[in-house]
């Protein structure tokens, strides 16, 4: 499995898999609307990366780099979750705290600490 996630192919085989020959190299996919797109959501990703940091500087202070791979790892197993269901992946949910210190975003939590 771990194997999998550093695999690569050499440019030859890019270039048999894509039917490619000669000199013509690999096909363009992205056109300019797309390549607009692409560049504005960067932008508009920026700008939520650096708003989210400017946030969460007043709570988490110089841990800013921790809390935000704190949250990158959970962000990791949201697929995961058993009780996924179509308002998961549609609306986010609200930051709660359940315990003291203990925080938590999921539509279903109230049913996780029931059990």
């Amino acid at each position: 499995m771990a194997g999998g996630l550093h695999r690569t192919k050499s440019i030859d085989m890019l270039m048999h898999d894509s039917g490619a020959d000669g000199e013509s190299g690999l096909k363009r996919t992205l056109g300019a609307w797309s390549l607009v797109g692409l560049g504005i959501g960067a932008i508009i990703g920026a700008g939520l990366f650096v708003r989210t940091a400017a946030a969460i500087a007043e709570r988490a202070g110089p841990s800013v780099t921790l809390a935000f791979m704190v949250a990158g790892l959970g962000c990791a197993f949201a697929g995961r979750c058993t009780m996924v269901q179509e308002v998961c992946r549609s609306i986010a949910p609200a930051v709660e705290e359940k315990r003291p210190g203990h925080f938590v975003a999921c539509h279903y939590a109230e049913r996780q600490i029931a059990a």
